[in-house]
């Protein structure tokens, strides 16, 4: 081959890589068997990767066989691409001082560079200085941006750009040792209405945490659940749904026995759609969130366990004020009521 590009290189073993060198270096014998020892043609070999993916072992990645790669093309290969088209600044940021340290090549891992934005946003995010008050609306409130405003100051000049009042009402934020947190956001337009966090525990591959958690999450906003498990439901909801079921089963005129199993059953019934582990996955309604959670621990080799959620939707729980009787309103207006 006169030229080969590899994508996602991070993901290459060391067999790959000598298969790699090996067609793409100068015409010579020996060499033993360090694939390096061999000197690439001008011109031969690309190599497109994210360094920071190259610790994922279950990918078949391996860190050391990257940094040999490295080292033998030379810092005059490199070209470092930096540009990130997701995330505006203040969050770049906060990955990039969170992370530059644990992934440095002192840390024996392949190296950080950091993101820069495209998309430069608004300076002054809330959600940035949420990451730091673990989920306390007064300590949010209170609180100053990356470009030093405080979010009270923020919320405020944005009523006045947008004609709109707002309030910051609630706030979650989720950490976990060891495992992952994943979100979604809901949009309706362009407009973010539902926000779901989703904390998985596990000693499992990361990635693979996400994406199950980030599916989780989506189901959450579609479903709503009320708790986690059983335990997690309201006691008078409980209590309050216990007696309606009990009250239609007596109703059957069967024994006393009978009647509480029929109320018991239908109130099993009922946590399958309230509860979130016994939820039927709206990605495959024939597989309870449990199950899924159990299916992936089976796939990672390591156990799975959902720690904790919440979802927050716009103007949940605000009391809106009637809807007002145009007839009243114009009989009152005109003395006729």
């Amino acid at each position: 081959f006169e030229h080969i590009l590899v994508d996602e290189f991070q993901d290459t073993d060391p067999l790959q890589i000598e298969i790699l060198w090996r067609l793409c270096s100068e015409a010579q014998k020996g060499g033993g068997a360090d694939p390096f020892a061999r000197a690439i043609r001008p011109g031969a070999l690309f190599l497109v990767g994210d360094p920071k993916q190259a610790i994922y072992r279950f990918r078949g990645a391996d860190v050391n066989a990257y940094i040999g790669a490295r080292t033998a093309i030379g810092e005059e290969g490199l070209l470092k691409i930096t540009a990130n088209f997701r995330s505006v600044e203040p969050i770049l940021s906060f990955g990039n001082d969170k992370f530059q340290t644990i992934l440095s090549t002192a840390a024996g891992q392949p190296g950080f560079a950091e993101l820069s934005p495209t998309c430069k946003g608004q300076p002054g995010m809330v959600a940035v200085a949420a990451l730091d008050v673990a989920g306390n609306v007064d300590a949010l409130r209170a609180a100053k941006t990356a470009a030093g405003q405080g979010v009270d100051e923020l919320v405020t000049g944005l009523i006045a750009t947008i004609g709109e009042n707002m309030v910051v009402r609630r706030s979650a934020r989720f950490q976990v040792a060891q495992g992952a947190v994943a979100g979604y956001i809901h949009p309706t337009g362009d407009v973010g209405r539902i926000g779901v966090l989703v904390v998985l525990e596990s000693a499992g591959d990361q990635a693979a945490l996400r994406d199950v958690g980030r599916k989780i999450a989506m189901h959450v906003a579609h479903t709503n659940p009320q708790g986690l498990s059983t335990e997690d439901v309201d006691p008078a909801v409980v209590a309050y749904e216990r007696g309606i079921y009990a009250e239609q089963a007596a109703a059957s005129g069967k024994p006393p026995a009978v009647v509480e199993k029929m109320a018991e059953g239908r109130l099993r019934k009922f946590f399958e759609e309230v509860v979130l582990l016994k939820q039927g996955f709206v990605m495959n309604p024939d597989q309870t969130i449990e199950q899924l959670l159990a299916e992936t621990a089976k796939t990672i080799g390591a156990p799975v366990k959902l720690a904790a959620f919440a979802r927050l939707a716009l103007g949940e729980g605000v009391e809106r004020a009637p809807a007002s009787d145009l007839a009243a309103d114009v009989a009152a207006l005109t003395g006729r009521g």
